[in-house]
């Protein structure tokens, strides 16, 4: 009998040993997880700024394109092209804002605009090969996705390029949608 006992005491050691054991195992594989997702998503690879990448943008009076650093004003009747050079630093800022607003992930059109309001306005963005178009009236779509990603890339770009004395000195365009 005393050896059944000792015998029940023992096996009940053995259940709570295992069970401490396949909870430390548990506990053991879910930190070794965690750490490997931790380690995978710090490896995700982040685009790469490339100084040699050239970019631009396009809306119905003005352009610029930093291939061939030109500013374009389009006038009713005349069109001035002015040359402007960026700073490295204001490059690395624009391509940073290219970078960080995922740009490559834009689809080729972003429809904004709401039905019944218009003039139906575009603005364009460049960098590289890709163009992005943003079509948008007076009153914003509440439809529109990732419009933030390319307003935020478009206003650092055109006030970068508006910000030139070169072209703060041109008279302001004379054509505007109706």
């Amino acid at each position: 009998m005393f050896g059944i006992i000792k015998y029940r005491m023992d096996n009940e050691k053995d259940n709570e040993l295992y069970s401490s054991n396949s909870i430390y195992a548990m506990v053991k594989n879910i930190v070794i997880l965690i750490f490997v997702v931790i380690l995978l998503s710090s490896c995700v690879e982040k685009p790469v700024v490339n100084m040699d990448n050239h970019f631009g943008f396009e809306n119905l009076s003005d352009s610029y394109d930093s291939k061939t650093q030109t500013f374009k004003r389009r006038y009713s009747d005349d069109t001035i092209v002015v040359k402007i050079a960026l700073t490295s630093d204001e490059k690395v800022k624009i391509l940073n804002a290219f970078s960080e607003n995922n740009f490559h992930n834009l689809p080729d059109e972003l429809d904004c605009t709401s039905t019944g309001s218009s003039p139906v306005m575009y603005d364009k963005l460049i960098l590289q090969d890709k163009v992005v178009t943003y079509i948008y009236n007076a009153q914003k779509s509440y439809f529109c996705s990732q419009d933030e990603e390319f307003t935020s890339i478009y206003d650092l770009l055109v006030d970068i390029v508006n910000n030139k004395k070169e072209i703060k000195e041109l008279l302001p365009a004379d054509i505007y949608y109706e």
